[in-house]
């Protein structure tokens, strides 16, 4: 898969799935700080700034877990 189509995978999978049931199942004990977060990213951003700020407030490897989740959510 090429980058831009990793991208737009991130971006849809925050638009249409991303759930407290997502996040939950991501990162378990650390959950409620992860969704928090994106709470208070989506309050201040709105449904389609939040995406971009919330990746970018991220920890690399949480980044990579919700990129690879995105990933294979829309290759099913």
């Amino acid at each position: 898969m090429d980058k831009e189509s990793a991208v737009d995978c991130f971006f849809f999978y925050m638009w249409n799935a991303w759930s407290r049931k997502e996040c939950d199942a991501l990162f378990a004990e650390r959950s409620d700080e992860i969704y928090r977060a994106w709470e208070r990213d989506l309050e201040d951003f709105g449904s389609i700034g939040a995406p971009s700020w919330f990746y970018e407030g991220l920890k690399r490897a949480d980044r990579r877990v919700i990129a690879d989740r995105a990933v294979e959510y829309y290759n099913e």
